[in-house]
């Protein structure tokens, strides 16, 4: 969880926003740079009733989110090697778009395997407890990104500037790969009520029956359209 968090706060935060200001995005490409993550999570629906027909929920989430870590080794590549350029800002939004999507495909799968791995005689101090391990992992990335971006040798010409962002993307890259990686070691138990019975729309529809789903659903869904 720790090098997750890293990832997303190195990858996905202040970092890629002052990047798209250093080689010239435009506001629309920084704008839509937010948008596709927040729009990425229907993906969320077909992944989650998918995952729960396959056979390894552990396999379907590593072959989608593998991927998505491993792209973050393009902006790697513009960093060092591309002149600050417009062009470099849509070569990046495209890496977040299918980033995006390649990560909202494969969050409910883990949500499903840790639902089942972890007991829930101990799940709210486990949540808990990892939550506070990542908030602290979280704040201690933007502090390095930071001083990477603000380190003398990263920021006072042209080429230099382009530096500091190369080693945070570097350094998000290779933690972020690292947490996927570490997951295999985790165990991925089957529970034997988790096949999802009937038809797609059937199994889209069961969990509107519940009222309190369906209002809370509701409510994520207004807050997060506004």
């Amino acid at each position: 969880g720790a090098l997750g968090q890293a990832w997303f706060a190195l990858a996905l935060s202040m970092p890629l926003t002052m990047f798209f200001e250093r080689v010239g995005a435009s506001g629309l490409v920084i704008g839509l740079s937010a948008t596709v993550q927040s729009l990425a999570m229907i993906m969320q629906v077909p992944s989650a009733l998918f995952a729960e027909r396959v056979s390894s929920r552990k396999k379907f989430w590593f072959a989608l989110a593998f991927p998505h870590r491993l792209l973050w080794f393009i902006p790697v590549f513009l960093a060092f090697f591309a002149a600050p350029d417009a062009s470099v800002g849509w070569s990046m939004l495209l890496v977040v778009t299918v980033s995006s999507l390649l990560a909202s495909a494969c969050t409910a799968s883990w949500y499903s395997w840790m639902m089942d791995l972890v007991p829930e005689r101990v799940r709210g101090r486990f949540w808990a407890f990892r939550q506070s391990v990542v908030m602290a992992a979280n704040l201690v990335s933007m502090v390095v990104a930071g001083w990477l971006l603000d380190a003398s040798w990263g920021g006072k010409t042209s080429e230099e500037t382009m530096i500091g962002f190369g080693l945070v993307f570097t350094l998000a890259a290779v933690l972020g790969c690292a947490d996927i990686v570490l997951h295999m070691a985790v165990p991925d138990p089957q529970s034997a009520s988790r096949k999802s019975p009937g038809q797609f729309w059937q199994s889209l529809l069961a969990p509107f029956r519940n009222r309190d789903f369906f209002w809370v659903t509701l409510a994520f869904g207004v807050w997060n359209f506004s």
